[in-house]
């Protein structure tokens, strides 16, 4: 048996040598929905979505998680979600709602595919789920892929409109003829020729040679008031301020006065939020298998490596020190803070031990 079973031990022993960063979730689909084209048309939905969820899971990557103190649990939920956060992400987009699973030992992991079970309300019933609810599923049981379903339709119905009336739509006319008489099926026959051979792009013919009488009469399609363009761009703005950004981040615009102002907007419209999303999920998580008395706000989160939204040292003291300047008019006015100082205290220690 060991000689049979030797190619696939060879590839089990790679594969547990090997180092995953992150997971690579089998529920985690890379196109959520699928388009039912015809030939020739091609799907440029996904585009539109690739590029938003990219510049999401991006901006995702400059969330550091953290706990406050020295928490061996803490550490283990934090490091967690700080790898899994975009299928977390995903999955909160896709389903309606981000799931992790545990067990007795405080192991966690992502759900398996199948395993979750929904009830009649839509709610997710495992006793070893913790899970986060997206608004739109909660109202209406509704997911954010599936909203932005129609105006996907669209975008590829536009699209593959414009490429077929720009570049494949053959000559687009009337013609006829009253001494050649022509049964259905040779009429048939002839509008697929003038499809396949004729047409606007440089390997079709855009004129009709033939030794016949015919009538030719032209049908001019005014492309520019057919507006593909602009419905397509129309749709993504929708898409875009769906998932919090504002589509001047993407097309231009006035919006913003510089740069520095769209980023911040950025981060304050769709990644922050996105962020407190996976901070309750990683509190509750922590919540349910820390056997400690620590409370699950030691876990939280900062923005790193973002020079427009960085607060400088300098600012920071000098809110501190005004809130110290208050607790002292208040401790001479009789009333005891002593236990706010000494909070005070310990939390500059720690900012000057960050830095």
């Amino acid at each position: 048996m060991g000689l049979f079973n030797r190619k696939q031990n060879k590839q089990e022993d790679i594969l547990t040598n090997s180092i995953n960063i992150n997971t690579v979730d089998p529920t985690t689909i890379a196109r959520p929905f699928f388009f039912n084209f015809k030939k020739g048309r091609f799907n440029y939905a996904d585009l539109v979505l690739y590029v938003i969820f990219e510049k999401l899971f991006n901006g995702l990557k400059n969330v550091t998680w953290k706990s406050a103190k020295i928490n061996y649990t803490a550490y283990d939920v934090t490091n967690f979600i700080e790898n899994n956060s975009e299928i977390l992400i995903y999955h909160y987009f896709k389903n309606g709602f981000a799931v992790i699973m545990h067990d007795k030992n405080g192991y966690l992991r992502l759900p398996q595919r199948n395993e979750l079970k929904i009830d009649s309300n839509g709610m997710v019933i495992n006793k070893n789920a913790i899970v986060i609810y997206s608004d739109p599923y909660i109202l209406e049981r509704k997911t954010h892929l599936g909203i932005c379903l129609p105006y996907l339709n669209d975008i590829n119905d536009n699209m593959n409109n414009s490429n077929y009336v720009g570049n494949q739509q053959g000559i687009f006319g009337i013609l006829s003829s009253a001494g050649i008489p022509m049964s259905p099926a040779a009429k048939d026959e002839m509008n697929e020729k003038l499809k396949k051979n004729y047409g606007m792009s440089e390997d079709k013919f855009n004129f009709i040679l033939s030794n016949n009488e015919m009538n030719w009469t032209a049908i001019d399609i005014p492309v520019d008031k057919l507006k593909f363009d602009e419905k397509t761009t129309n749709d993504f703005k929708w898409i875009s301020n769906l998932f919090g950004i504002n589509p001047d981040f993407f097309l231009g615009g006035s919006t913003f006065s510089n740069q520095a102002d769209a980023t911040k907007n950025f981060y304050r419209t769709a990644i922050v939020p996105l962020a407190e999303v996976l901070l309750r999920l990683g509190r509750a998580v922590f919540i349910a298998i820390n056997s400690d008395l620590e409370p699950s706000t030691i876990i939280t989160y900062d923005l790193a490596n973002i020079p427009e939204m960085a607060s400088t040292l300098t600012a920071k003291c000098n809110e501190r020190s005004v809130y110290l300047d208050y607790l002292l008019k208040l401790r001479a006015a009789g009333v005891n803070v002593d236990t706010e100082i000494r909070k005070l205290g310990t939390e500059i220690k720690t900012m000057l031990t960050d830095v």
